[in-house]
């Protein structure tokens, strides 16, 4: 897979949200990496989505919950708005509520050791001044990037990540990298000519070694959660 995937294109599974969360690898799709598993699922604990579904249950890996509409209540934490992901910790008791028509994206990763039940990570939270891309691979000026890195492992990490416009050749993908574009638009092309522009509210996937150009002609914040196998 050398291009990127938008989430929001993949087939939609109406399935119990606390079977999701015991056995994710049974719900979801596996993505290159084999430790990673995502999807989009629209929540409900019969199957035919009528109405507010509650329950708790255990998660058996780690996880990011994108809600991409309706209302989500989860641990605690009230998605809603653009106050809508948060992450989950491994073989933590998880209870939820969801209103009508719930329908979340989700990644599924056991490397993912979050220490909390359940976590809202702030789609508008302050941002420090982070590295640019390296001027090598860059075709035009530097752009001004800033960061608020959440969680960071050897192998795993989440935040938030913004840049002014700028445009980068073609280069290999160093992890597998899931993204959610909370401002802006961005213009991702393969060496085979392939360009897929994905706009706010989009949810993709950037697999690990695929050689992808950026190009963006605004302002770009996104939420990230990057994985090297």
């Amino acid at each position: 897979m050398n291009a990127p995937l938008n989430i929001g294109t993949t087939p939609l599974i109406t399935a119990d949200f606390g079977s999701v969360l015991h056995d994710p690898s049974n719900h979801l799709h596996v993505a290159a990496d084999p430790a990673l598993f995502f999807g989009r699922c629209r929540i409900s604990a019969d199957g035919t989505a009528q109405g507010v579904t509650q329950g708790v249950a255990q998660a058996a890996n780690g996880m990011i919950v994108v809600l991409l509409s309706g209302r989500l209540t989860i641990g605690g934490c009230l998605l809603e708005g653009r106050q809508r992901i948060a992450a989950i910790g491994p073989g933590r008791t998880i209870s939820w509520q969801a209103s009508e028509g719930c329908e979340v994206a989700l990644i599924s990763d056991a490397r993912l050791r979050h220490a909390q039940g359940a976590m809202v990570i702030d789609a508008d939270c302050a941002l420090q001044p982070s590295a640019a891309p390296d001027p090598s691979v860059l075709l035009t000026a530097p752009p001004w990037c800033a960061a608020a890195q959440h969680y960071k492992s050897p192998s795993v990490s989440y935040g938030i990540w913004s840049a002014t416009p700028y445009t980068r050749r073609h280069v290999p993908s160093a992890v597998s990298e899931f993204m959610l574009l909370l401002n802006g638009s961005v213009a991702l092309s393969s060496k085979d000519g392939l360009v897929t522009k994905f706009d706010e509210g989009a949810f993709l996937l950037v697999p690990q070694d695929a050689e992808l150009d950026w190009s963006s002609a605004q302002n770009v914040r996104k939420f990230y959660y990057s994985a090297r196998r």
